[in-house]
């Protein structure tokens, strides 16, 4: 025997209904089959609405409301079933309306309904489903029956959420079977009675159990449970992009699942399947040749410890604090006892063992009363001030992880708050059973559709992703763009890693896609996008609720690195190539260090000081190492190295600048670069890196240009000022030459003092040897005091600076999405 159960997601059209006979039709070919159906799509709910509408004696209302509810059933029945089998059927739905209507007025009458009638009306929505059903199986020439699950299923008179009497239930279940020999019944679900037979409900989405009962009862080999998607889902879809189908499951993580908000299956529908020993099967009616997700005692085989994650909003954490509950027994006991005498259902509970806390989780539409009865029961110790606080907070939500890879699995609750942690999702509360199949956490409502993506992708359950905001699409914002797209795929096929480019952001216009972008289209799509808006980015970013967020600053603007804390705080990941926040007041650099070591976000700035050249790491390892750093020598701009190098072939001096400059080597302003304080930006990173306190004031900086050029004008009109320095550096190359030397523009740390010269060095030194845009930087350390450490590459370029931010975006993607 096998029982389908096909509920209202699936019996919104005359096509699902036909879908539907289809289904039942190949069963019946292999099993003695049983269906059970819920109402109709959104019946149920267009019937409580008939329900508030009688309630507040609105008439015309009730009777338009109510006129939609039978012509949805009228326009099903005729493009469902065949004209000679209609007759019946229309006669039935007549009297089922006149039914209906009659109930509704008597409500209208006394303003209010019962709960006893409130499940009288409700229910016709499964007997007229059951009508309908079975007569688009009679015009597929299937023998069904419609069978009224009131004459079957006995339950006590709690109207709204009855209990099963599982025996005298079985009893007439097995009597009727008897009854149905070579017919295919049509059973309401949802609904049943008391022994006197008044009608009553098994709780709202009960058809689940109602099929899930009747197949434990009859002992049916399988319960498969028909929906609109492919199974249990590892997330909500709705929430979660890479969302998929679980194979298999054991019935407790499908109990915990179903609990805690995955609306697939019922919670209940697992305990009669436990019971008997059943498996369940959830399928698709839209995808049905598709497996679906086989519910058993069997967790299946599954190598990674989550299995799936799910939430429930709309809750309200009620909160009961004060000293003067530590070491007082029974103040637990006394808050669930009130709790339960106001029939008030919680759903988790977590305490501190310091004993001045606990808190529960309950639905929202209780809190007022929950905290009425609770505040009546410790009034004396409120009075008193032993118990300091009761409160309610609505703004939360509960997060499920699920999975019984989880027993005896160390590292499962670190990954899950440090995956939270790196994306600024605070813990409210935190709750696990022994059994260890079940973390759930206390979010903020608003975090809940993040923190389930940062789940999800923690454990392994989705792709690792990150999203990128760029700012500045200028030369380096540019090629870096370039190179995101030219190595999306590979990133993808070889590190499990989707860089998502989100955002994109000029200084007049921009646009931001939580979705992502594509990237190969971006000059197109921001062109077309909205005006850029610098400040209004965070709160773009907080309410776009993105997980693993990386902002790249690709600009040289004092504007944009002033934010930097305001992101940092926002959790809100930095990669930057732009010196200025580093290098600005002693203060600001302290904040920025204080939001790092918080860990909330990730700061990186590689390129910074020697493009993609591993300067910054380097320095990093030594010190992170416990090495001591007694001087750093460096030349550190491509720009100069290229300068002095072309120096030495002859070339004139503003020549070269202007060479320097069309090929993105310098600065926008190249007098940045010439007037060194460029260099002494990138040697004032290295000395705060190494922890002197210092600012760019301090570091002695011998200038290139003389003062008369270092300010004022425009760009152009220094181009063309320039070329009175070109005889004087031409004489001064020479003269170094005679003595076979070589003009070189080096910065110097030691002692915790920064400086900055032109320097003269000899040609075959390493310095010396520099050509091109080469960089050098010389650690002398405790460990490498004879034998330096040495640093050499390309420091300039929009390629090799592109590559660096795109090296330093992988290296916080692997910090945010590995455990």
């Amino acid at each position: 025997m096998r029982i389908l159960k096909f509920g209202g997601s699936t019996l919104r059209s005359a096509a699902d209904c036909l879908a539907v006979a289809e289904v039942v039709r190949q069963a019946q070919r292999r099993d003695t089959t049983i269906v059970v159906v819920s109402a109709l799509s959104g019946v149920t709910n267009a019937l409580l609405a008939c329900i508030a509408a009688a309630e507040q004696q609105r008439l015309p209302t009730l009777r338009a409301r109510l006129r939609q509810i039978l012509r949805h059933h009228t326009v099903l029945l005729r493009t469902a079933i065949p004209a000679r089998l209609r007759t019946p059927l229309q006669r039935t739905l007549v009297t089922a309306g006149e039914e209906i209507e009659a109930l509704l007025h008597g409500i209208a009458q006394v303003g209010e309904c019962t709960a006893r009638t409130r499940d009288r009306v409700i229910g016709y929505g499964e007997l007229l489903s059951s009508q309908l059903i079975a007569g688009v199986l009679r015009g597929k020439h299937l023998r069904a029956v419609p069978v009224d699950a009131r004459q079957l299923i006995v339950t006590d008179a709690d109207f709204g959420n009855a209990v099963v009497d599982a025996a005298a239930t079985r009893q007439r279940l097995q009597t009727a079977q008897a009854t149905w020999r070579g017919e295919i019944p049509v059973i309401t679900g949802f609904i049943a009675a008391t022994p006197d037979g008044v009608p009553t409900t098994v709780g709202r989405n009960g058809s689940d159990y109602s099929a899930a009962l009747i197949g434990a009862l009859l002992k049916a080999r399988e319960i498969e449970i028909w929906t609109d998607v492919d199974g249990v889902m590892s997330a909500d879809p709705a929430l979660v992009s890479e969302a998929f189908p679980l194979e298999q499951l054991s019935y407790a993580e499908a109990m915990e699942l179903a609990y805690f908000g995955a609306k697939v299956l019922h919670p209940r529908a697992v305990i009669p399947a436990i019971e008997a020993g059943i498996p369940l099967r959830i399928r698709n009616l839209g995808h049905r040749g598709f497996s679906g997700t086989l519910i058993s005692s069997a967790t299946g085989r599954w190598a990674r410890a989550v299995k799936g994650i799910t939430a429930i909003a709309d809750v309200t954490l009620l909160s009961l604090e004060g000293a003067g509950m530590v070491g007082v027994n029974g103040v637990a006991a006394r808050m669930f006892d009130a709790l339960a005498r106001a029939q008030i259902n919680v759903i988790l509970i977590s305490q501190g063992s310091s004993e001045q806390s606990i808190c529960c989780v309950i639905r929202r539409q209780d809190a007022v009363r929950a905290r009425r009865v609770v505040r009546e029961v410790f009034a004396a110790e409120m009075a008193r001030h032993d118990i300091r606080r009761i409160d309610c907070r609505n703004d939360i939500a509960v997060v499920a992880v699920v999975g019984a890879g989880m027993q005896g699995a160390p590292g499962v609750a670190a990954r899950l708050f440090a995956a939270l942690g790196k994306n600024a999702i605070n813990v409210v509360a935190i709750a696990q059973g022994s059994s260890e199949l079940n973390i759930s956490v206390v979010v903020a409502a608003a975090d809940a559709t993040k923190a389930i993506n940062v789940i999800h992708g923690a454990f392994h359950l989705a792709r690792r992703h990150v999203n990128v905001v760029l700012i500045g699409k200028g030369t380096i914002g540019s090629k870096l763009l370039e190179q995101i797209a030219e190595n999306q795929e590979r990133l993808v096929r070889d590190r499990d890693l989707q860089v998502n480019v989100v955002g994109i952001l000029g200084q007049r216009e921009g646009c931001f896609t939580p979705a992502g972008l594509k990237v190969r289209q971006w000059k197109k799509l921001v062109t077309r996008g909205e005006a850029s808006a610098l400040s209004q980015l965070t709160k773009t970013l907080i309410e776009s609720r993105l997980e693993n967020l990386i902002l790249v600053d690709a600009t040289a603007s004092d504007h944009v690195a002033a934010r930097y804390p305001e992101w940092l705080a926002a959790g809100v990941s930095i990669v930057t190539p732009n010196k200025k926040a580093n290098t600005m007041s002693q203060p600001f650099y302290d904040r920025l260090q204080q939001l790092i070591r918080r860990r909330n976000a990730y700061y990186h700035y590689e390129t910074c000081v020697g493009a993609g050249l591993p300067v910054i790491s380097t320095l990093q390892d030594l010190i992170d190492s416990g090495d001591t750093i007694l001087q750093i020598e460096a030349a550190l701009s491509g720009t100069l190295g290229f300068l002095f190098s072309e120096l030495e072939a002859g070339r004139a001096f503003s020549a070269i600048v202007r060479d320097a400059h069309r090929r993105g080597f310098t600065e926008p302003d190249p007098r940045e670069d010439l007037s060194g304080l460029d260099v002494a930006r990138k040697l004032l990173i290295l000395a705060r890196t190494m922890g002197v306190r210092c600012t760019l004031a301090q570091v002695a900086v011998e200038p290139l240009l003389p003062k008369a050029l270092r300010r004022g004008g425009t760009v152009a009109q220094f181009f063309r000022r320039l070329t009175t320095i070109d005889d004087a550096y031409r004489a001064r190359v020479v003269a170094v030459a005679k003595r076979e030397k070589v003009l070189r523009y080096i910065g110097l740390i030691k002692h915790g003092r920064c400086s900055v010269r032109l320097t003269a060095v000899e040609r075959d030194s390493p310095f010396g040897s520099l050509r091109g845009g080469d960089n050098l930087v010389v650690f002398t350390t405790a460990r490498y005091r004879t034998n330096p450490l040495i640093v050499r590459g390309p420091g300039a370029g929009p390629d090799v600076t592109a590559g660096g931010v795109f090296a330093d975006i992988l290296k916080v993607a692997h910090l945010l999405t590995t455990g």
